[in-house]
């Protein structure tokens, strides 16, 4: 799906993911701009080649924050060698 640019969220939703996600980190997901998508594209699929099953994600937002509606920052780091999905408060 990565190879064929399938959406995030369409992605999300083949997978069978929906139920998993709130409607704001669905938002936070649509919203994210095609460097972001790109970049979250490379991590997942470093993470796949370590054979990992968990996303890369450092996120520092309680879950009252983000489905609040909180606005976000998210970009992709590296640290320690590891392309690390980074979500952060955007103020």
């Amino acid at each position: 799906m990565h190879a064929n640019q399938v959406p995030l969220l369409e992605m999300i939703d083949r997978l069978g993911l929906t139920p998993d996600m709130s409607g704001a980190v669905r938002a936070i997901v649509g919203a994210l701009g095609p460097d972001e998508v790109a970049k979250i594209r490379a991590a997942t699929l470093e993470m796949l080649d370590r054979a990992e099953n968990a996303m890369p994600v450092d996120c520092n937002l309680t879950w009252d924050q983000i489905n609040s509606g909180e606005a976000v920052k998210v970009a992709v780091v590296d640290e320690s060698g590891t392309q690390t999905i980074r979500v952060r408060p955007a103020s």
